[in-house]
């Protein structure tokens, strides 16, 4: 495992940043933490439809290679976004050790 700062560790290709916190009652904080949370995969500035029915997205940032759009017959576009859009009903949030569903001392680290 790796660190890439306070709170914040590398593991095996999965990033781990817990060095985000929020006031009890900072309702507006607590709000932005969430809008970042829950925001889509994709913002909808960067899809567009082009005149012969294929889609194209924008990326953020180039890739190595230069790269700025990437473009998709609309089946592939959502095969893709389908790919990376999680099952119902599966957890995101994986909790190990103390913080884990059914670990011994999890009643004394989180309130009821």
């Amino acid at each position: 495992m790796t660190s890439r700062g306070p709170r914040q560790a590398h593991l095996e290709g999965v990033d781990l940043h817990a060095n985000v916190w929020v006031p009890a009652h900072d309702r507006a904080g607590l709000e932005r933490l969430c809008r970042c949370v829950l925001r889509p995969p994709l913002a909808q500035e960067r899809l567009r439809l082009r005149d012969d029915g294929r889609v194209v997205v924008e990326l953020k940032t180039a890739w190595h290679d230069g790269t700025t759009p990437l473009v998709f017959e609309p089946l592939e576009c959502l095969e893709r976004l389908a790919a990376i859009t999680p099952r119902p009903e599966v957890n995101l949030l994986v909790c190990h050790g103390v913080l884990a569903p059914h670990a011994r001392s999890r009643g004394r680290v989180v309130a009821r």
